[in-house]
């Protein structure tokens, strides 16, 4: 019996550790997706939980803020950073009432521009 509590003690204990995968580089790949879409989100740091706006922009980084009075709005951003760097985001919301049914859906685009490849030689 002891033995048999003991293995589900250690079971438990081994896969609930967080676990982390291995990045090159940098904190993690396709970094660039986490660009804000909209000027409220910039000015939150890049990162909104829980400011409720009436935005559909914001629903994009976290779409439990989706609400009905968001239907038919669309939102969209562009972005020039240097080296000819762009972003471009657009969001929108559609409520369906005979389904009771709310979805929304974002586009977002970034754009390198032109980098000079060399090589050692």
């Amino acid at each position: 019996m002891k033995c048999r509590i003991f293995f589900w003690i250690t079971c438990v204990v081994l896969f609930t550790e967080n676990v982390s995968a291995q990045t090159l580089g940098g904190n993690a790949a396709f970094g660039f997706i986490n660009q804000p879409n909209t000027a409220q989100l910039s000015a939150l740091g890049g990162i909104n939980i829980s400011n409720h706006a009436n935005d559909v922009g914001m629903a994009f980084q976290n779409p439990s803020l989706l609400r009905k009075s968001m239907h038919g709005q669309i939102s969209s951003s562009f972005n020039s950073f240097l080296a000819g760097i762009r972003n471009l985001n657009a969001t929108t919301a559609i409520y369906n009432s005979k389904l009771d049914f709310l979805i929304g859906a974002g586009i977002k685009y970034l754009n390198y521009g032109s980098v000079t490849e060399t090589d050692a030689s």
